[in-house]
Parts: C-alpha cells; sequence; structure tokens
C-alpha cells in the first residue's frame, strides 16, 4: 500500500519535510483508508449500529502523520514516530494479507476492539512504552502464524 510506504518515508529521511510534503502524505493516507471502506464492510459491534472500522491502523498512523507535522516538531519527534508507524503497518499489513479473500475481515486490527490505546495515543499523549512496541510485534508475529498456517 503505497500510503503506508509514503508514512514511513515521511518519517525516515533526515531532509526536513515541507507542508507539501505533508499535505501529500495526509492525502495519500486518506485516500488509502477510503479505499479500504469499499473493499471490506465494518466490523459488527455491540453499541456501534455501524460497526467498527476494520483497520483502524491505517487511521492511527493518519493520527501520528498530522501530529508530527513538518518543521521543528517533526524534527524532534520522527525517530519514534517512524518506530509506531512502521509496528502499525506491519500488524495491519499481515491482517491483510490475511483478508484478501473475505468481504467482512476476520481479523480486524482496532484499538477500539480491546477499548485500549493505540500507539498513536499513547505516543501523543507522552506514555508510549517499550512493551507497547514489543506488543505490536508480537501481533504481528501471531498474525504471521497464521497467515503461514493457511498456506
Amino acid at each position: 500500500m503505497l500510503a503506508a510506504t509514503a508514512a514511513v518515508e515521511y518519517t525516515q529521511w533526515d531532509t526536513e519535510r515541507t507542508e507539501s510534503d505533508f499535505r501529500k502524505t495526509i492525502e495519500q493516507l486518506s485516500a488509502a483508508i477510503n479505499t479500504l471502506r469499499g473493499v471490506f464492510e465494518n466490523v459488527p459491534r455491540k453499541g456501534h449500529p455501524l460497526g467498527l472500522y476494520p483497520y483502524e491502523n491505517l487511521k492511527e498512523i493518519r493520527r501520528i502523520i498530522g501530529w508530527l507535522g513538518y518543521g521543528d516538531h517533526w524534527s524532534s519527534h520522527k525517530g519514534l514516530a517512524h518506530e509506531c508507524i512502521t509496528k502499525l503497518w506491519g500488524v495491519m499489513h499481515s491482517a491483510l494479507l490475511l483478508e484478501f479473500d473475505r468481504a467482512v475481515p476476520m481479523f480486524p486490527i482496532s484499538k477500539y476492539l480491546g477499548n485500549e490505546s493505540g500507539l498513536a495515543d499513547k505516543l501523543i499523549e507522552g506514555k508510549l512504552q517499550n512493551t507497547d512496541l514489543q506488543q505490536a510485534d508480537r501481533e504481528r508475529d501471531r498474525l504471521l502464524v497464521l497467515m503461514r498456517k493457511r498456506r
């Protein structure tokens, strides 16, 4: 997914990002979010009549880029933002690979399903811990094991 790659690249290099870079990355992420809305139905959830968006990690990535912005704030926070984005994308990518043959996701990724704060929330609120990043790795690994079992 090009939007996730754009978000990773936005935080990866040392060349300072401009407003134009920022807008382009946000637009790509927004387009990807809407594209997935057209591919997958929302996940049924009690108390949510319309269901929940199945791949919240993409919204979390967009939220991180929005928080990061460009200029001084970008310069001082891009490293940890990059790590969060790559973790979020790793988990989501693994789940997406398991879903290509379904309309309703069997492996949705959303902080709202577990009523927990997401990586973006924790990063932005200054509450991110290494255990949170390790949990994202474990979740990605769990999904990769499921994917291998299906082959």
